[in-house]
């Protein structure tokens, strides 16, 4: 891949971040009618970092090869394991919550 190539992938990778960024800035803005447009600028966002990602294939795969991107990795999977398990129970015990009441007295 040239030189030319590769920035030009760049520039793509970062324009798919601007357009991400705005379409997080979307809802804050306060136009009811831009709201629906919001999902179409997050997906044109998306294919741009895809693209950018796909074209530099070999980069993104050299980088995943090392020891510590890998313990990242998988550090993070554990880290959205464990939120979705503690989101769970969260749910399970907002819908059934149940209370004991353990003083003596039985006053609570």
């Amino acid at each position: 891949m040239t030189g030319g190539t590769k920035r030009i992938l760049d520039w793509v990778g970062y324009a798919g971040i601007a357009v991400l960024f705005a379409g997080a800035l979307l809802p804050f803005l306060g136009r009811a009618e831009w709201y629906g447009a919001r999902w179409w600028v997050v997906g044109v966002g998306v294919v741009l970092v895809l693209v950018s990602l796909g074209g530099r294939w070999e980069d993104v795969r050299a980088f995943f090869g090392h020891r510590t991107a890998r313990y990242g990795v998988n550090t993070a999977v554990m880290v959205l394991i464990l939120i979705g398990i503690i989101g769970l129970v969260e749910a399970v015990s907002y819908r059934h919550n149940t209370r004991f009441d353990l003083t003596e007295s039985k006053r609570h």
